[in-house]
C-alpha cells in the first residue's frame, strides 16, 4: 500500500557536510549525475510504501534521502525496515525518534536461533533540521554501520556481542521462517507512520563501501538538484532503487 505527494525539491542544493571526494582511503567512484525533481512526502499519520521485497539477504545496505522538522515521531517510525508480519520482528531497520536516527540489524545467534540477536548503532541527532541528508547503513556480516551526509557516525563490531553470535542476517537457514511472512516498507514501522519526505531509496543485498557512501553524498554536493545514478554502483546495482517521483 502507498498513500504519498510527490513534491517539488530544488531545495536539495542546500546539504549539510562538506563534500570530501576520495576520503577514506583510495579514490572514490565517481556517479554520473542526474536530475532529481520530486520526492515522496509522508504525513506522519498513516501514509507509507509497501515495496513487496520479501527476500531474506545474508547482508544488507540502505541509501536514501530525508527531510523533517518535525520534532516527535512517536514510536520511532522507520524510514526503511524489513519485518516479519506475524512476530513484528526486523531483520534491518533504520529508525526516526525525535530527529535522530540510528540502525538496527539483526543477526543469526546459537544462543537463540529462533529470533537472533539484535546489531544497533549509535544515533546520530538533530537531523530534524528542515534540511535535506543523506542516510547510509549497512551490514556487511562483521559490523553494522552508520552513515549521515558521506561521514560515519557510528559502528557496531559483531564481536562486542557476547555469546554465539554467527554471522549473517536473521533468520537466514533458520527453518521456522517463511519468506512469504516477511515485507519490507518505507516510512512505517508496525503501526507509526513517518512524517516528512523521502528520496532516492536505495537497497542491496550487500555491504556496500565507505567510497561508494561518500560519491553517492558527494554527487548531490557538488551537483545542485541532482543525484547519483545508483545503477553504477562499483558493488552492483541495487536489488531495488525508488526514485520516489522522479
Amino acid at each position: 500500500m502507498f498513500i504519498g505527494v510527490g513534491t517539488s525539491v530544488p531545495e536539495i542544493s542546500n546539504l549539510p557536510g562538506s563534500s570530501r571526494p576520495g576520503g577514506g582511503g583510495g579514490s572514490a567512484f565517481e556517479y554520473t549525475a542526474i536530475e532529481n525533481s520530486f520526492s515522496m512526502e509522508f504525513d506522519g499519520a498513516g501514509s507509507y510504501f509497501e515495496t513487496g521485497i520479501t527476500d531474506l539477504p545474508a547482508y544488507v545496505s540502505i541509501s536514501l534521502w530525508v527531510k523533517s522538522t518535525s520534532a516527535v515521531w512517536a514510536g520511532s517510525p522507520s524510514l526503511v525496515t524489513r519485518r516479519d508480519m506475524p512476530y513484528q520482528r526486523f531483520p534491518y531497520s533504520i529508525f526516526w525518534n525525535g530527529g535522530s536516527v540510528y540502525a538496527r540489524f539483526r543477526i543469526q545467534s546459537t544462543n537463540d536461533a529462533y529470533n537472533g540477536v539484535n546489531l544497533q548503532t549509535s544515533t546520530a541527532s538533530g537531523l530534524n533540521d528542515g534540511q535535506w541528508h543523506h542516510i547510509a547503513a549497512f551490514f556487511d556480516g562483521a559490523k553494522g554501520s552508520l552513515y549521515v551526509d558521506g561521514s560515519e557516525v557510528s559502528t557496531v563490531l559483531v564481536s562486542s556481542i557476547t555469546g554465539g553470535v554467527e554471522g549473517p542476517l536473521w533468520p537466514n537457514g533458520n527453518p521456522n521462517v517463511n519468506v512469504q511472512n516477511y515485507t519490507t516498507w518505507i516510512g512505517k514501522a508496525v503501526t507509526t507512520t513517518f512524517d516528512g519526505k523521502l528520496d532516492e531509496v536505495a537497497i542491496w543485498n550487500s555491504a556496500i563501501s565507505e567510497n561508494t557512501i561518500q560519491a553517492i553524498y558527494d554527487t548531490t554536493a557538488n551537483n545542485s538538484s541532482k543525484v547519483a545514478d545508483l545503477s553504477e554502483t562499483p558493488e552492483g546495482a541495487p536489488v531495488a532503487w525508488y526514485r520516489m517521483g522522479d
